[in-house]
């Protein structure tokens, strides 16, 4: 075992990965909040690009986000 942990009980298991139990999920109402703030995109992408940078070098570049076209906007 990778963490060395009991496995769940069937009545958590079903708990958690209940698809009707939407978690972290955005209201309606939120899409009309429009774009990203630029300056919230800039400090996001300073603040991931290390960890993206690490990302990359394990996994290869095609996971490195930094390179993503939208992340450099």
């Amino acid at each position: 075992m990778f963490l060395i942990l009991d496995p769940l009980p069937d009545e958590q298991l079903q708990t958690i990965s209940n698809p009707e139990k939407k978690k972290n999920t955005r209201r309606k109402g939120d899409v009309t909040l429009g774009e990203m703030f630029p300056k919230t995109r800039a400090m996001l992408r300073d603040f991931y690009k290390p960890h993206n940078d690490e990302l990359g070098r394990l996994l290869g570049d095609s996971f490195n986000y930094n390179n993503d076209e939208d992340f450099n906007v």
